[in-house]
């Protein structure tokens, strides 16, 4: 999932960038083999925007593909394109009958959000849910002036399998991604749209560092952002990466009691931290090895 970057997170942590020096040896990958009772899957952390020059993936990423049988992603994008979920979604993005910006904004953060992006877009935005508004801002922000686009490695992964004919497992319906998206802003409309702008002239630099961070396979701002969160929004961390994790673990770990090896590619954010799933693992006993490219 693409998420706010807070600002003050990014200014201290900007301060300690990752060394990316050609001399250092191999680095670890943001891949890990979970194993437990001789069976095993891989386990990818990704980040689901990535620019030209990110790519090819690490070696360790292709090693796992092609030593799995199945590829397990978050959700089903393609499914996407179906009438009734495009419906579905049509639906959950706008606002409740009866609001607008105007009336679920107050004053000032409206004239900043309209200063922003223009009164004759926001007018045309006027139905949307905040928390749209916001995610498709940010990607703009991104694609415009960091150079990044919507083929992270789940994606890459998702368009290889097709070619290569391999099986393909989700770990929750695309409506709970819709629900978590359209809805997490409910209730804190102001104060997140507030955040967003605040945060925007970092989000580049903040999220190259957090793509040096998956090329290392090191944690530092990533662990940084989910305990902000986890302190600033405790009700938008919840939906989106405790209660996903606790749902995705049954799966998980029904994956590590068959044969065929899943390699299984979710968001950085649900691999690291104190709830994350690297975590969870290793708290009910099973093998975790961490690869190099």
């Amino acid at each position: 999932m693409k998420k706010i970057i807070f600002g003050f997170v990014l200014l201290v942590l900007l301060l300690t960038a990752c060394d990316n020096s050609k001399d250092s040896p191999p680095v670890k990958a943001t891949l890990w083999e979970i194993s437990k009772d001789g069976n095993s899957i891989y386990l990818a952390g990704s980040v689901h925007l990535l620019r030209p020059q990110d790519y090819p993936m690490p070696a360790a990423f292709d090693y796992a593909y092609k030593k799995s049988s199945v590829l397990v992603l978050e959700t089903d994008v393609d499914s996407m394109s179906d009438p009734d979920i495009e419906a579905y979604m049509n639906e959950k993005i706008m606002l409740p009958e009866g609001q607008t910006l105007r009336t679920v904004l107050n004053e000032e953060v409206y004239g900043r959000l309209e200063k922003l992006i223009g009164t004759t877009s926001i007018e045309s935005l006027s139905q949307y849910k905040p928390s749209v508004i916001v995610n498709s801002l940010q990607t703009s922000y991104l694609q415009l002036y960091g150079g990044f686009t919507e083929d992270g490695a789940d994606f890459y992964y998702l368009d290889k399998s097709k070619h290569d004919k391999k099986s393909v497992g989700f770990l929750e319906d695309v409506k709970i991604q819709i629900d978590m998206l359209s809805d997490m802003a409910d209730g804190i409309e102001n104060e997140y749209v507030s955040d967003a702008i605040d945060g925007l002239p970092y989000l580049v630099r903040g999220t190259n560092m957090l793509v040096s961070e998956w090329k290392e396979g090191i944690s530092t701002m990533t662990e940084a952002s989910l305990t902000a969160e986890k302190t600033q929004w405790p009700t938008i961390y919840e939906v989106s990466i405790l209660n996903r994790n606790s749902a995705w673990m049954p799966k998980i770990e029904a994956y590590l009691t068959t044969e065929p090896i899943e390699f299984i590619i979710v968001g950085m954010a649900h691999v690291y931290g104190t709830d994350g799933l690297l975590h969870q693992l290793e708290n009910k006993g099973y093998t975790i090895k961490q690869l190099v490219n």
